[in-house]
């Protein structure tokens, strides 16, 4: 009996170290592979964050511009009806710049190895570059690209992602960035451009005013609206939102916003993230006093359905009207939220 329990609790063990033996040398470091494709193509993108090997470089927030450009299609139809609604169809703007269709595969991504796999350690994988591809067939490479450079002209001011760019004699140098598609705003002739720019290889060099993606902000000024404005001192532009007073059911900070045109023209946008929801207001303002008022008749109510993972737009005519008291020429309140100056 004790020559039988020997026997079957070597061959037990001897089957156990075989396994272990396949698990290291055979499986795991495939796995791992596996399971960071994965953890990207599920939309983990905090965890293929934490996971990238340049993280030092870049900070989380810069990082999520980019992956929200790029793969939230509710963030890309507000940048639509912005900027493009006038020149293209909103179909057409997805197909070009969202990146969220479509999967990777393994040889996508090029991994920083560090160690190797054995009985007593294991092998340390990191994201270095992965190369996305939409279902148009448009590319760009994540991760981080060195000495890009970037040309303007004479006279111009450039911002990248809402961060202005220092500039030499018409050139940008960037030691490095993020790649992907990122915002820009560009100056030049006292003309105020929008524009979406690919940054996708080491010393990429763009040349700002032949960008495809640029676009002329509309600068139809009202004098009577540009006269209650500097009676107000209220700043033309953007306004993110700050605070929220709601008991439950805060809209996004980092998305929500107001944008105040010099045409007359206001757009107010909140984004509730756990519902995936979003409702977009076109309208006009004006100044009454010391309180900016919105008037809205267009109103754009998105939603997710996370049974099929389609994003629906239902669109509608309205007759809303939201006051805010002007704090100063850079901050709105009302009851519920407080809106600062960005841009």
């Amino acid at each position: 009996m004790y020559i039988t329990l020997i026997i079957t609790f070597s061959l037990f063990f001897f089957v156990l170290f075989l396994v272990y033996l396949i698990y290291c040398y055979a499986y795991y470091d495939e796995y791992q592979v596996s399971l960071y494709t994965e953890m990207f193509n599920k939309g983990r993108y905090t965890l293929v964050y934490n996971n990238f090997d340049s993280k030092d470089k870049i900070d989380y927030e810069d990082y999520s511009k980019v992956i929200n450009l790029m793969y939230d299609k509710n963030s890309l139809k507000n940048i639509y009806y912005l900027y493009y609604n006038e020149i293209m169809t909103l179909d057409d703007f997805i197909n070009i710049y969202y990146y969220g269709s479509s999967k990777i595969e393994e040889n996508d991504i090029t991994f920083l190895e560090i160690g190797k796999t054995n009985l007593l350690k294991r092998k340390k994988i990191k994201y270095q570059e992965i190369k996305v591809l939409n279902n148009e067939g448009y590319q760009s490479n994540l991760g981080i690209k060195e000495n890009v450079v970037l040309e303007v002209e004479n006279n111009s001011r450039l911002y990248l992602d809402d961060t202005e760019i220092v500039c030499k004699d018409n050139i940008c140098n960037i030691d490095y960035i993020f790649g992907g598609l990122h915002e820009i705003t560009y100056i030049s002739n006292n003309i105020e451009y929008y524009g979406i720019i690919n940054v996708n290889k080491d010393k990429q060099v763009i040349k700002i005013p032949l960008v495809n993606s640029l676009v002329k902000k509309e600068k139809k000024i009202d004098e009577e609206v540009v006269k209650v404005i500097k009676d107000s001192e209220l700043e033309y532009g953007k306004y993110k939102l700050k605070e929220c007073y709601l008991s439950s059911g805060c809209p996004s900070k980092s998305k929500s916003y107001i944008m105040l045109n010099e045409d007359g023209k206001a757009y107010f946008y909140t984004y509730i993230t756990l519902d995936q929801a979003g409702d977009y207001y076109e309208g006009t303002f004006l100044i009454e006093g010391e309180f900016l008022v919105l008037k809205f008749d267009s109103h754009v109510y998105t939603v997710f359905d996370y049974d099929t993972k389609v994003a629906t737009d239902i669109e509608a005519e309205c007759d809303i009207e939201f006051r805010f008291k002007i704090e100063d020429k850079q901050t709105i309140r009302n009851n519920d939220y407080l809106f600062k100056y960005s841009m």
